[in-house]
Parts: C-alpha cells; structure tokens; sequence
C-alpha cells in the first residue's frame, strides 16, 4: 500500500513538471504559451520606460513646434483663406469625396486632394478662420503621427527603445518634415503619414487570432485616408 502511495505521489509530481507553461523571451519581454503575442507586445509599449520616452518625446515636440517653430504665432500664408473659404462652403464633408464638382471649383484642380480639403473643413466647423486652431490641429498631427511612428519602429526592431527614440526625432528633423510641418496646405502629408502608421499599428498590434476580419478592415479604412 505504501509502495502505491509513494508511485502515485511521484507521478502527480511528473504530471506537473510536465505541465508546465514554458517561457521563451522576445526582447526581453516573457511570452507564455496560451497568452496571446499581440496582447504580450502590446503590454510590452505600454511599459514604463516607453512611456517615459514616448513623453519625452511629447515635451521635445511642444519645444520645437511653439518654443522653434512659433507655430501658434504664425499667421495665413500664401492663399489659405480662399482655402479656407471654400471648406467653409461644404456643408456635408461627404460631398469632398463624391462629388467631382467640389475639388474641381476649388483652386486650379490640379493640385487639391479629397483629404486636404476635409483637413481644412474640420479647422473651420471646429475652430472657425483661426489660425491658432488650424495650427494648433498641426501640432497634434505632428505629435500622432510622431508617436504612432515610435510604436511602430519599437516593435520592428524588438523593443530597441533608444534606437526608436532617435530614429523618432531624427524624422522630426527632417527638412522634409519641417516644410510639411511649417504650412497648413500641407498638413494632409503629414496626416497622410499618420493614417498610414495608424494602419500598420492595428496590424501588429491587433490580436491575429478570431478577429482577423477587424484588423483588415481598420487598417483598410486609415489606409483608404492616406
């Protein structure tokens, strides 16, 4: 009887070492079998020192568009009160995007796109012909779009925050950047971009498994805004 007891004692014991979960590691971050990987990497950006440099990058931002750039004290440029005029015209933002007659009116045609002219129909209903709104609006496009690019470049290099860090800024500092940065005609780049990673973010960090069809259609609605 005894002899039983002990076997089945030294069994339970095999069943559990042979039960247990195993833990692998994907930059640094443990992942557990039966735990999801997009819900692991996921809770891996929103740790503390992403987020202490996900603000940092935040306060690097507000010195350079207010503190450099002056952006809330610059003033119209060029013909961006006809633009804003004829957003003002629109009634239903619908009618930007089927409705030929609305973009072809507008300036020569040739250089207008749907989502420019929404970019200034949502300056006008929300702020009104202000242009502390409208480039208040293109500071926070830079700060999304700023922030969706760091989440994106942490996950392609596994979870390299300091290279994400600085890839992050070293983008801010583009010229290229600076020119779309500095003018509201150009703010539909920039929001461009920003859609563009938006899309590429719900990929990653969507979950893969049972809801397939609403990472895809997301991603396919901020890729359609690009």
């Amino acid at each position: 009887m005894r002899d039983t007891h002990l076997l089945t004692l030294n069994l339970k014991e095999t069943l559990k070492t042979q039960m247990k979960i195993p833990a692998g590691f994907r930059g640094g971050t443990p992942l557990l079998c039966g735990v999801p990987r997009a819900r692991t990497e996921a809770a891996g950006i929103l740790d503390r020192p992403s987020i202490l440099l996900a603000a940092c990058l935040l306060v690097l931002g507000v010195g350079y568009t207010v503190g450099y750039l002056k952006l809330p004290s610059r003033w119209w440029y060029a013909d961006d009160p006809a633009m804003f005029a004829s957003a003002a015209a629109v009634s239903n933002p619908a009618q930007i995007f089927i409705q030929p007659g609305v973009i072809r009116n507008l300036g020569g045609g040739s250089g207008m796109v749907p989502m420019q002219l929404l970019s200034f129909w949502v300056d006008v209903r929300c702020g009104g012909f202000s242009t502390q709104f409208a480039y208040a609006h293109q500071i926070g496009s830079f700060f999304l779009t700023g922030l969706l690019l760091y989440a994106l470049v942490l996950h392609s290099l596994n979870r390299d925050r300091l290279a994400a860090f600085f890839l992050t800024v070293l983008w801010a500092m583009l010229l290229s950047t600076l020119a779309v940065l500095q003018y509201i005609s150009a703010r539909h780049y920039l929001e461009g971009l920003l859609f563009s990673a938006l899309a590429l973010n719900l990929l990653v960090h969507l979950p893969a498994a049972g809801a397939a069809w609403r990472r895809w259609s997301l991603s396919g609605i901020c890729l359609s805004l690009t």
